[in-house]
């Protein structure tokens, strides 16, 4: 009879460690979810921080290079308002005139999204 209490003893006592390793690993399982949320908005802010920059430099562009008005567009003849065409580009250089500039194209260029939250998270 000992043998049999011995074992049920035994099976008792690994019943109770599986339920505390299931216990730490559901903990565990929720922390991890609870970190991941928690990066998972931090990277939604830094989305509307970009957005927000590239907004705000975008408006600094147009504002150092002020087209035709509206109205001045509006008044002008038909041939000489300015075509999606003509616009683009002002507003794209060509290579050679990035080339001429001295800077290479690397300092012109923005990080992507993707660099930003690598560098954060390394």
């Amino acid at each position: 009879m000992k043998t049999v209490a011995s074992l049920q003893a035994t099976v008792e006592g690994l019943q109770k460690q599986l339920a505390e390793a299931q216990q730490a690993r559901f903990s565990s399982e929720a922390e991890a979810k609870k970190e991941r949320d928690a990066l998972l908005a931090e990277i939604r802010d830094l989305g509307k921080q970009l957005r927000q920059e590239l907004c705000w430099q975008r408006g600094q562009q147009q504002q150092a290079q002020p087209g035709p008005s509206v109205t001045a567009a509006a008044t002008l003849p038909a041939s000489q308002v300015p075509t999606g065409e003509d616009i683009r580009q002002v507003e794209q250089p060509s290579f050679a005139e990035v080339e001429s500039t001295g800077e290479s194209n690397r300092q012109l260029e923005q990080p992507s999204f993707a660099d930003v939250v690598r560098r954060k998270y390394r």
